[in-house]
């Protein structure tokens, strides 16, 4: 009589075999996507896991994007793991007193770059001014999309209350013209833009301040994004579709000779916007000197080592300067190709690396290019 050969588990559980075999599987390639981002050879990306924006966010009636006052919020990504916090005002800053005897004191404006994304507070430009010189820079900048709009509408109704001798405005060309353009953003987004009325502009917002969108993140979106945070495969595979997309399937450059620098890419509209903006910076500061920074990203940098410096938009900040008596003006771009051509460097080691915000190397060339300007005699 003929016996059957005797079934191994795998034979005599056949479904529960392959579920195994896939769970064994899927460990073993966890553990080596998350050897490899331990090793820095893999991106991670962190996404947000609370329901309410806890830093960004849209809750002030004037400038819509602001921080709430004196809290802190600890801001991971795959390359940043920093703890902020604000002052009373909401800027991430000191606590700064309103009024001031001291005979220089400066009130500083701008976005992500001059609040600091990904940096320590002692490392931001700022900070290192005010290390250096001993006076006072008051941080006011923010990300979230701040443009010249909000920083005007900022220092009208907030900043300028604060004694102080001279304003900062730093203003980044690769999307500060976009930030004031209505027409780049959610219409249900309580954002500050201008259009044009009578031969000039005035300032609206698209959405009520009470019927605003806050941004709020659906339960099943927290539970996604944490799965997300946690799980290393799924982040690997969505990296990996990402490369896909941008290789594969666009049919075309990534950006063309115009968009590659981003001095000149923009329309005329959007120069009368930003000079509209900088000019009541101007009227509000009076006799106090307004010194305006224009800061390069790496395709401006690359730009000029190519086909030389870019002329459009630092001749036209240059004459808008010239026309008045308290504002000056300075284009940090020079300064950073000089120090990359002198030191052998590229324009990633000034920033954080996998993110284009400034580094603490680009904090101190920075610094050093405005300490040149404004304090050296």
């Amino acid at each position: 009589m003929n016996q059957h050969p005797r079934q191994n588990w795998f034979e005599q559980h056949p479904r529960k075999a392959k579920w195994l075999i896939f769970l064994i599987c899927f460990v073993f390639v966890e553990v080596a996507c998350r050897i490899l981002v331990f090793a820095g050879l893999l991106r991670h990306e962190i996404y947000p896991t609370t329901e309410a924006p806890t830093y960004w966010a849209y809750i002030d009636p004037v400038v819509g994007m602001w921080h709430p006052p004196d809290t802190s919020a600890h801001h991971v990504t795959d390359c940043v793991d920093k703890f902020y916090s604000t002052n009373s005002a909401g800027a991430r800053d000191a606590e700064r007193a309103i009024e001031s005897t001291a005979k220089r004191r400066v009130v500083v404006l701008g976005d992500s770059m001059v609040e600091g994304y990904g940096l320590d507070r002692s490392d931001r430009l700022t900070d290192l001014l005010e290390e250096r010189t001993g006076i006072e820079h008051l941080n006011f900048g923010t990300g979230g999309s701040f443009g010249t709009v909000q920083e005007w509408l900022y220092y009208r109704e907030y900043a300028s209350k604060y004694d102080h001798s001279e304003v900062f405005v730093f203003v980044l060309p690769a999307n500060d013209f976009d930030d004031n353009d209505v027409g780049e953003f959610n219409q249900k987004l309580y954002r500050p833009y201008l259009r044009e009325t009578d031969g000039s502009y005035e300032v609206y917002y698209p959405v009520e301040f009470d019927e605003r969108n806050m941004s709020v993140r659906p339960l099943s979106k927290v539970i996604r994004n944490t799965i997300r945070n946690n799980v290393y495969v799924l982040n690997a595979l969505r990296l990996g579709i990402d490369v896909f997309k941008e290789n594969f399937t666009q049919g075309k450059p990534l950006e063309t000779a115009k968009e590659a620098r981003s001095y000149d890419n923009f329309s005329q509209e959007d120069l009368r916007m930003m000079k509209f903006a900088l000019n009541r910076i101007s009227e509000l500061a009076g006799e106090r000197t307004v010194y305006l920074f224009t800061i390069p990203i790496e395709a401006d940098v690359e730009w000029v080592q190519r086909e030389g410096y870019p002329a459009e938009l630092v001749q036209e900040l240059s004459a808008f300067a010239n026309e008045r008596n308290n504002v000056q003006y300075l284009d940090l771009l020079p300064y950073f190709v000089e120090y990359a051509e002198t030191n052998a460097v590229g324009f990633r080691d000034f920033s954080l690396g996998c993110d284009p915000h400034w580094g603490k190397l680009g904090s101190e060339v920075a610094a050093q290019a405005v300490y040149d300007f404004v304090y050296v005699e």
